[in-house]
C-alpha cells in the first residue's frame, strides 16, 4: 500500500510534522511498516519503526535504511542474536552499531566488538557488558580510550590486575575506577598519599581504616578535601586534637574540632586558634561559661562572639555583652538570654537598634517604665510593644486578684 492510498489524511500529508504527530497517535501495524519502510523523512521512519514488534520488518529496516538514526531506532528493538551480530560488526553508523550491541548477550561477540570497533562509544558499550575476566582486564589496560578503560576497569574483580592499573594508568577516570574496586589497605593507602588526582586520593581515603595512615593524610595532603575525608573517618580523640591543633588548613583544622569532645582542647582551639571559623566551630562545642564569657567579651571576631552569646547563662557577662558589643546581632542574641531587671531596662531605654529595645521591653515587668516607653520610643514597634506588654502585665494582676478574691 502507497502512502498516498492511506485512508488517514494526515499520514499522507506533506508537512513531515504532521504525519510525524499522526504516526504518534497510530496502531494499525501495516501503516505503521507502510510508513516505517517508505515515508521521505528519516523522523517520521524513525517514529514509526519505534512502534513496530515485527522482527522481519525490524530486521530489514535495521539492515536496509538508509539513514543510520532510522537503522539504529530499529536495530535497538531487535532480540536475534544473528541479526544484531551483523548490524554490530558492519552498520556504517556507529549509532546502529551501537544499538545492536546493547541487546547482544554472546560474549565472543562482545568482546571482539569491544576490542575492534573503531568508535569509543561502541566498545565502552561492550566492555559495559562483558563479564569475562581476561578480557575485560586487557581492555581495562589497553585500550586507547580512557573512558572505555575506565569502564572495563569497574568490572574488573581481580585484585592484582586493578592495582596494577591504578598504578600506571595514565587517565585518573581509569585509576578511580580501579581504586573503587580495590580492597587491600597497604595499596589503598599507597593511592592515598601518592596518586597526582585529588579525586583518586579522595576515594582511596574513604576506604582506608588504619588511623595512622588516615591522621597522616590529614595533616599533609594538599587537597582540604582529602584532608577533610581522612578526619571524618578518625575516632581517636589524641589524633583529632593534635589536627584540630597544628594542620596547616584551617578547613582541615576546622573539620577536626567538629569531632573533639575533649573540653580543656575545646576551650584552647575556641579562644586561640588564628581563624575565626575554626574559633567558632570549637565554641558550638564548648560547655563552660568561663570560656565562653571570654569569647563573647573579647573575640575580634562577631560571628564568634554570637556563638558564644547565645549559649551563655551568667547574666553579669550578658548584661555586659548586651550593653557594650558593638555588633548588633551579638547584642541581640544577649539580651534575647537576659533575665536581668536593672540590664533591661537600660538596653530598653538606650540601645539605637530597635529590635533590641523591642526584645527588652518584652521582658520588663515596670508598668511605669513600659508607658514611658509607650509614649516616647523612636520607634511606632517598640512603642506598641510596651503597650502590648502593659497591657498583658495589668490583665495577669487582674486574673490574679480575681483568684485571690475566689
Amino acid at each position: 500500500m502507497a502512502i498516498t492510498d492511506l485512508p488517514s489524511q494526515n499520514l499522507a500529508n506533506k508537512d513531515w510534522h504532521v504525519r510525524a504527530a499522526a504516526v504518534r497517535t497510530t496502531s494499525d501495524e501495516t501503516l505503521l511498516v507502510d510508513v516505517a519502510t517508505g515515508d521521505s523523512s528519516a523522523c517520521v521512519r524513525s517514529r514509526a519503526a519505534s512502534k513496530l514488534t515485527s522482527q522481519s520488518i525490524l530486521s530489514s529496516i535495521a539492515r536496509n535504511d538508509k539513514d543510520g538514526g532510522v537503522r539504529a531506532i530499529a536495530a535497538a528493538k531487535l532480540t536475534g542474536q544473528g541479526v544484531l551480530f551483523g548490524i554490530a560488526t558492519s552498520d556504517a553508523d556507529w549509532r546502529g552499531r551501537l544499538a545492536a550491541v546493547k541487546n547482544i548477550t554472546d560474549e565472543t561477540v562482545l568482546a571482539e566488538i569491544a576490542a575492534q570497533d573503531r568508535n569509543d562509544s561502541v566498545r565502552k558499550a561492550a566492555a559495559g557488558i562483558l563479564t569475562g575476566q581476561f578480557v575485560l582486564a586487557g581492555i581495562a589496560r589497553r585500550d586507547r580510550d580512557g573512558s572505555v578503560r575506565a569502564v572495563s576497569a569497574a568490572r574488573v574483580t581481580e585484585q592484582d590486575i586493578l592495582a596494577k592499573i591504578a598504578r600506571s594508568d595514565t587517565d585518573s577516570r581509569v585509576r578511580l575506577a580501579a581504586v573503587r574496586k580495590l580492597t587491600h589497605e597497604d595499596l589503598l593507602a599507597e593511592l592515598a598519599f601518592q596518586d597526582m588526582d585529588c579525586q583518586v586520593r579522595l576515594c582511596a581515603v574513604t576506604k582506608l581504616t588504619d588511623p595512622i595512615h588516615l591522621a597522616a593524610i590529614a595533616m599533609t595532603d594538599k587537597s582540604f578535601q582529602v584532608s577533610e575525608a581522612a578526619v571524618a573517618r578518625l575516632t581517636d580523640q589524641h589524633v583529632l586534637s593534635r589536627i584540630a591543633r597544628c594542620a596547616d588548613s584551617w578547613q582541615v583544622r576546622a573539620a577536626a574540632a567538629a569531632r573533639v569532645t575533649d573540653q580543656p582542647v575545646l576551650s584552647e582551639i575556641a579562644t586561640k586558634d588564628a581563624h575565626w571559623h575554626v574559633r567558632e566551630v570549637a565554641a558550638e562545642t564548648v560547655t563552660g561559661d568561663r570560656t565562653l564569657a571570654q569569647i563573647a567579651r573579647f573575640d575580634d571576631d562577631h560571628r564568634v562572639r554570637l556563638v558564644a552569646a547565645r549559649k551563655l547563662t551568667d547574666q553579669t557577662v550578658l548584661a555586659q555583652v548586651a550593653r557594650s558589643d558593638v555588633d548588633q546581632q551579638v547584642r541581640l542574641a544577649a539580651t534575647a538570654a537576659l533575665t536581668e531587671p536593672t540590664a533591661l531596662v537600660d538596653i530598653a531605654a538606650s540601645d539605637k537598634y530597635w529590635r533590641i529595645r523591642h526584645v527588652a521591653v518584652a521582658k520588663i515587668a515596670d508598668p511605669a517604665l513600659l508607658a514611658k516607653i509607650g509614649e516616647k520610643d523612636r520607634d511606632c514597634r517598640v512603642r506598641d510593644a510596651a503597650k502590648r506588654r502593659a497591657r498583658a502585665l495589668k490583665s495577669e494582676d487582674g486574673s490574679a486578684l480575681g483568684g485571690f478574691a475566689k
